[in-house]
């Protein structure tokens, strides 16, 4: 019949199933009555659950644990497989040596991802943001100075990007400013047209999103309220 200095000795590993068939029964049948051991490889057993949340979602590639506990090896106390614990430790070696290695491996599994060709990558938002497919400064027809930028964002449907608050400034100062509402005309490279209204005064750097289409982008145009085209950019 196992003592409660046995199974003591044993509950660490018992809560972190590291225990080998002979041993763990002799635990097992300890505990039917022992409440006070039960108790203990309970909360054990919880901080071993815990552990589990930082352990890896993804497996990891072959050969990576070994690596770790060899790198963990010179940190660990020497302990003999009866005597496990030294007298004032409040945490077992094994649960310990657990705990290291799931937050090394957590931490790993958390970063790296792994294909199936065994390639890595950095892990990230699972929102990626489109790419830009080109840009243009946005020139005055009035003398041809540069008065904004525009970009066009490549995304399902395309995005066009103004960035006009400079020029909004300026024409803010003007005597006579011109009235809106503005348009933003989009022309493709099959000479298809569209038109977008823009309230520029109250935000000088909108995103509009443009109806689908397959052809390319060719130029874009910015005129007031009564049709007078101010600036315009070109791609391609």
């Amino acid at each position: 019949m196992s003592s409660c200095d046995d199974v003591d000795d044993l509950a660490e590993e018992f809560a972190l199933g590291l225990l080998d068939g002979a041993e763990r029964a002799v635990v097992v049948a300890h505990l039917e009555d022992c409440r006070s051991c039960g108790a203990r490889v309970a909360d054990l057993a919880e901080v071993g659950e815990q552990l589990l949340l930082v352990s890896p979602v993804i497996e990891p590639p072959a050969g990576f644990e070994q690596r770790v506990l060899a790198q963990l090896a010179p940190l660990a106390p020497q302990v003999t497989r009866r005597h496990r614990r030294g007298p004032g430790t409040t945490l077992g070696t094994a649960l310990a040596i657990a705990a290291a290695v799931a937050l090394v491996l957590g931490t790993a599994g958390l970063v790296l991802l792994y294909s199936d060709h065994g390639s890595s990558t950095v892990a990230g938002p699972s929102v990626t943001e489109p790419p830009v497919e080109a840009t243009a400064t946005m020139l005055s027809v009035h003398g041809a100075r540069d008065v904004g930028d525009v970009v066009l964002v490549d995304d399902e449907p395309m995005v066009v990007e103004l960035d006009m608050a400079e020029w909004m400034d300026d024409v803010g100062g003007w005597e006579v400013p011109p009235t809106g509402p503005w348009t933003l005309a989009v022309e493709r490279t099959d000479g298809a047209v569209e038109e977008h209204s823009l309230a520029l005064t109250d935000d000088p750097t909108p995103r509009v999103t443009l109806a689908r289409g397959s052809t390319p982008v060719r130029s874009v145009s910015i005129a007031d309220g009564t049709g007078h085209v101010w600036c315009s950019a070109q791609f391609g």
